[in-house]
């Protein structure tokens, strides 16, 4: 009896133990979500009073560029040449608000017109940039009578100071060069033949009696600075236009020859490695590269250049020690495996060129999925073990023109192939130069460290701009804000 007394004893005082840890547990898990709560409520608070000073951030982030990256932008606007009579506005206010058209994301010249209308709009736009609103028609006649090459240099020369002051410094290839990207987009079609003699297509209708239909087109060409942090920056635009006299119309190699000159001209000790698509994989384009000292990275198609392909063909047989693999586990579900290969000293012509290619393989355990892609690349680099990952990341680097540059112009709130100006090339080309300006702007701002940790976590940039408008319209500006923007770059 005594023995059966005692276990029972010792099983209570075992259950007491389990209850006594199961509550300890409860209240530990219990302090945990209390504090997570509080975490959260602390957030959310943060956030609320961020989103309230959100669009008054913002145009403390514009004023903040403008005063440190380009402190001379008003003298140098205002020293352009000016053939008014009456001069109400500033050459600077004029081209300013050009700018801001796209910078704000109008969208178009009434819509800016429209906010004008508003008095705090302008009121607070005159305190926060010091300059005066004009209406847009009057910004029109003033870019309608300026030469565009005025305006082009003076975004050549704010480029230039950004490269003085090392902004882009870190991102260079190998440490030397800086890496333009090359290509053409569709700006707009016209059903009327324009003032300006631009590139046509003739449609030819299979109905009798009815004539055949032709349509205007504009392209452009642009070369653009492009980063692995995500910078696009406008260097030059080449319109494609037909001459007075011509025998073929204008094309994207053509309007290259032209860009590559005044390339040169504005940048003539800069060290550059050009990137380009399959279609500048010929002779002119190597010969281009070669007379002034660049270098370049092509993408490669596999039914051009037959002599280079036929000499990949026998890798295996004479190149097989260029070789290198890298795996890289993203997570214990998913990771990639790279498999890189290279030949140097390929002869083409008077070229002597390097080839390279990246087959990436991306994996999931779970799904039991690879999707597999392939990159390949010519350049006029030497290519080793230290440098091949280096080359095909630059040569990759070229997507950005695309998805950073030109999607992002046209899907992005500034409306690249809107038609600004109809009647007249002048002003056309005027306002691509101010949208650019502005974009190089938003860039400036929206990927510094400082935007990247504090805003674009909680809020995207289209949620940021509608801010930003909406305390112009709503807001009260001082003179002394509170913020301090760090301008730095990751």
């Amino acid at each position: 009896m005594i023995i059966k007394i005692v276990t029972k004893e010792r099983k209570k005082a075992k259950k007491a133990k389990v209850i006594s840890q199961k509550r300890k547990e409860k209240n530990v898990y219990k302090r945990k979500k209390q504090r997570i709560r509080k975490r959260l409520l602390a957030k959310k608070v943060a956030l609320s009073e961020k989103h309230d000073d959100l669009g008054r951030y913002l145009l403390v982030g514009f004023q903040e560029i403008l005063t440190i990256h380009l402190p001379d932008l008003e003298n140098r606007l205002n020293g352009l040449v000016d053939n008014r009579c009456k001069k109400k506005y500033s050459m600077a206010s004029i081209i300013f608000a050009g700018i801001m058209l796209y910078a704000l994301k109008q969208e178009s010249r009434h819509q800016m017109n429209e906010s004008r209308k508003c008095k705090k709009f302008k009121r607070n736009y005159e305190r926060a940039f010091k300059l005066k609103l004009p209406h847009m028609d009057t910004v029109t006649t003033v870019l309608e009578s300026l030469n565009p090459e005025l305006l082009e240099k003076l975004t050549i020369e704010l480029v230039k100071n950004l490269i003085a002051k090392r902004v882009f410094y870190r991102f260079r290839l190998l440490k030397k060069s800086y890496t333009i990207a090359i290509d053409a987009t569709g700006y707009a079609s016209y059903e009327k033949k324009p003032n300006w003699s631009c590139p046509y297509r003739v449609y030819s209708s299979k109905k009798e009696n009815v004539a055949d239909k032709i349509v205007w087109i504009q392209p452009i060409l642009s070369a653009k600075l492009v980063f692995s942090n995500g910078f696009c920056v406008q260097l030059l635009t080449e319109w494609v236009i037909n001459d007075e006299k011509y025998e073929k119309q204008d094309c994207e190699l053509k309007a290259f020859k032209r860009l590559a000159e005044r390339l040169k001209n504005y940048f003539p000790r800069l060290f550059i490695c050009i990137l380009a698509d399959g279609l500048y994989t010929n002779n002119t384009f190597f010969e281009i590269c070669e007379k002034y000292n660049w270098t370049f990275i092509t993408v490669l198609k596999d039914k051009q250049l037959k002599e280079i392909q036929e000499e990949i063909s026998r890798f295996e047989q004479l190149y097989a020690k260029n070789k290198m693999a890298i795996s890289v586990a993203k997570s214990t579900i998913s990771g990639y495996e790279q498999n890189f290969r290279w030949v140097n000293g390929l002869a083409y012509n008077k070229q002597t060129l390097s080839w390279c290619e990246l087959k990436e393989e991306e994996y999931t355990v779970k799904n039991n999925t690879t999707k597999t892609t392939r990159f390949v690349f010519l350049t006029n680099l030497p290519i080793d073990k230290k440098v091949v990952e280096d080359i095909v990341r630059g040569g990759r680097l070229r997507w950005k023109i695309e998805n950073e540059g030109f999607n992002y112009q046209k899907n992005g709130g500034y409306k690249l192939k809107h038609k600004i100006c109809r009647t007249n090339f002048n002003a056309l080309q005027n306002f691509m130069h101010c949208l650019q300006i502005a974009h190089l702007i938003e860039q400036l701002l929206t990927l510094t460290k400082q935007f990247e940790v504090e805003i674009k976590k909680y809020f995207s940039i289209k949620h940021c701009y509608k801010r930003l408008i909406a305390f112009l319209f709503e807001g009260d500006f001082n003179n002394q804000p509170d913020f301090q923007w760090i301008l730095r770059y990751p």
